[in-house]
């Protein structure tokens, strides 16, 4: 494990520019060494769930606009709108920085020792301090990921690789793919490799993690799990994902192993912002150091610590999930423009579009239709052409179905 060193302050230029999903960023580098800047030189992608900024600018209410676009669940959302109205945190003081409850609370629901738990406000933060705290030389990123790795990679200073899983075997971490990584770890000499399960954007679960963590030697395995507790397969059942404990207990020598979890997508309260870091003690340690003072406000420690009180109760609103992504699953195959809708275990849907199909095309047509969807296109190891589409309630799923076949017949 590469504990964090001073870094040289990095010269930078900032140019913005426009996107099919809004304003992003470019970010120039001008005084790294060639290798370093090839992986930097990428547009800073904004992200999904974009709803208020839509409402602005189309000047509408938000009853009007039905948002595809962001993952949380939004199956648990009445649950969680009644438990939160009986929350009054006192706001008079400084939240514990430790969060002992909250902490406490993960430590029993991951199963391990409290000292192995960070919450952290949202998962970005939790991003952002292990990479600070770690500060590997040279980092892996199993593509198609979440894009904030490589845009805090970059504003650490940090040098990325991408490793793109095959779209033609609809992005798994097949037996082939985990011999690639790890050939990809030894020519680039990468000290940390990170990987997303159940996966974002495209649904699928890695079974063949364990596998992938035993081959690893003296590096880092991160693992992002935002979206573990909402996975379900098709029968209903939760969905089998390795957790830290698992990849613990299966990875090889000097291989230090964090996981990064997202109570804001499990109980559907992104604004609430509430992630947490579990992983070996060590790591934990560094990502403390980094972390500031009271991030994790006092609504958010009490109201994680309640919602986790009530797992059993989230867990039964899932119910219809399977079904639901199903017959969403069906209908969208059947549209003109739609090659494929890969297999999910996860909330929402990824859709590849027929050659000729521009994403983005898509995405601005829906939005005329007051319906947003996530085009992929700017997402970190993501192969063109691909809609990321959440699964939602049984009339708004039939909302999309209308709002996605006009699109589809008018642009193919």
């Amino acid at each position: 494990m590469h504990v964090a060193e001073p870094q040289p302050r990095t010269k930078i230029e900032v140019k913005r520019i426009r996107s099919a999903q809004g304003t992003s960023m470019t970010i120039l580098y001008s005084n790294l060494p060639p290798d370093a800047k090839a992986g930097k030189q990428q547009a800073l992608a904004p992200h999904g769930g974009r709803l208020l900024a839509v409402l602005r600018r189309r000047g509408v209410s938000p009853d009007a606009i039905v948002d595809f676009s962001n993952n949380t669940d939004v199956l648990a959302e009445s649950l969680t709108d009644r438990l939160i109205k009986t929350i009054a945190p006192e706001l008079r003081h400084y939240p514990e920085t430790e969060a002992p409850a909250l902490t406490a609370a993960l430590a029993a629901h991951e199963g391990v020792d409290p000292s192995q738990i960070l919450p952290t406000h949202g998962a970005a933060e939790a991003i952002l301090v292990l990479l600070a705290g770690l500060r590997p030389r040279r980092l892996l990123l199993v593509g198609p990921i979440f894009s904030e790795y490589a845009r805090t990679a970059n504003a650490l200073g940090i040098s990325v690789e991408i490793e793109p899983l095959d779209p033609d075997e609809d992005f798994g971490l097949t037996e082939r793919a985990v011999t690639s990584i790890l050939e990809r770890i030894a020519q680039t000499n990468a000290d940390a490799v990170i990987l997303c399960s159940p996966n974002n954007p495209t649904g699928q679960v890695y079974e063949r993690l364990p596998e992938l963590a035993a081959g690893l030697t003296n590096t880092t395995l991160l693992l992002d799990q935002a979206y573990r507790d909402i996975a379900m397969d098709d029968d209903g059942r939760s969905a089998t994902v390795a957790r830290y404990t698992d990849l613990a207990a299966a990875a090889g020598d000097g291989v230090g192993v964090a996981c990064i979890g997202s109570l804001t997508k499990t109980f559907a309260c992104p604004g609430l912002r509430l992630g947490y870091v579990v992983g070996d003690a060590a790591l934990v340690d560094c990502a403390t150091g980094i972390k500031p003072p009271w991030s994790v406000t006092a609504l958010a420690q009490e109201a994680g610590t309640f919602f986790l009180e009530h797992k059993a109760e989230y867990n039964a609103t899932r119910a219809p999930l399977p079904g639901l992504r199903r017959e969403l699953a069906a209908a969208i195959s059947a549209l003109p423009g739609v090659a494929r809708v890969l297999p999910s275990m996860t909330n929402f849907l990824c859709v590849r579009l027929r050659e000729g199909l521009r994403p983005g095309d898509v995405a601005h047509a829906l939005e005329d239709r007051l319906v947003l969807v996530r085009d992929c296109d700017d997402i970190t190891g993501m192969a063109p052409g691909f809609l990321r589409i959440q699964v939602r309630t049984a009339e708004d799923n039939t909302r999309l179905i209308a709002a996605l076949g006009e699109v589809s017949r008018s642009l193919v």
